[in-house]
């Protein structure tokens, strides 16, 4: 399950074919901390992380994948919008956070289908939404630092700049 909100960008760095699927290399500043079997969406398609490498994963698409998405026509050097899932919850947080909010089941069907109670439920239910939301805040404080540093360093250098040069 992913939140549809992009957390960064990564770059395909190279391409593998083998028969007819493709293995993708793509460097990000999130690679680091992906772990193998680790789902993330690449330009809204899940895949699984394959392999782990210093700034970069490799994951892979199967042909039906990329018939019915974007992966197929992407080259070395094309952008993908990297999304992680909501995977990072703790197992616990995770079932109650899908039954209810993505499943739609109640509280008391939640409680008897994991042997817990309704508080309990409800107590894991909140804390997995406080940290989907401190996830979230955290992410859009790190884009909007990214934008600022990036709008700070396209600045056009200003006239004092040039003061005293002919």
């Amino acid at each position: 399950m992913f939140t549809g909100i992009i957390e960064t960008v990564g770059e395909v760095v190279a391409i593998k074919n083998e028969g007819t699927n493709k293995h993708f290399k793509i460097a990000s500043k999130i690679s680091n901390e992906l772990k193998v079997d680790q789902s993330v969406s690449h330009d809204g398609v899940c895949l699984t992380v394959v392999w782990v490498g210093d700034g970069f994963h490799w994951v892979v698409a199967i042909q039906e994948t990329l018939q019915k998405s974007n992966l197929g026509s992407i080259t070395e050097g094309d952008k993908v919008n990297l999304e992680r899932c909501i995977q990072s919850l703790p197992a616990g947080f995770r079932k109650v956070f899908v039954l209810h909010d993505i499943q739609g089941y109640r509280h008391r069907e939640i409680a008897n289908l994991l042997g817990r109670s309704v508080g309990d439920s409800k107590s894991q239910l909140h804390k997995a939404r406080k940290r989907l939301r401190e996830s979230l805040r955290e992410l859009q404080r790190d884009k909007t630092r990214d934008a600022r540093l990036m709008a700070a360093t396209n600045r056009a250098p200003t006239e004092s700049a040039f003061a005293g040069q002919t």
